[in-house]
């Protein structure tokens, strides 16, 4: 009876290759998270429209950038301003 024993190399390759998928599963995720994202902001801008007020509100905008400041660092900011200009993106 043989039994064959996995090699460091090849437990170092499963290891990357669950990773990627796992990350490959996140980026699939974050695409829809900021679709929808998108499609929330539209139906809110749509709806402060149609009551007289302005699309956006610069206090909300400024807490999202403060919220992912404080999350992630600097990096946040440039994450949460990307955020901002898909949101006000056409579809």
């Amino acid at each position: 009876m043989s039994t064959t024993v996995p090699t460091r190399a090849a437990e170092r390759q499963d290891e990357l290759t669950a990773l990627e998928r796992e990350l490959a599963t996140l980026d699939r995720s974050l695409i829809l998270i900021v679709r929808r994202r998108t499609e929330l902001v539209a139906a809110i801008e749509a709806l402060r429209r149609a009551h007289g007020l302005p699309g956006t509100e610069l206090t909300k905008e400024n807490e999202l950038l403060q919220l992912y400041r404080h999350g992630l660092g600097r990096e946040g900011v440039q994450l949460a301003l990307q955020l901002l200009e898909i949101g006000r993106a056409p579809s």
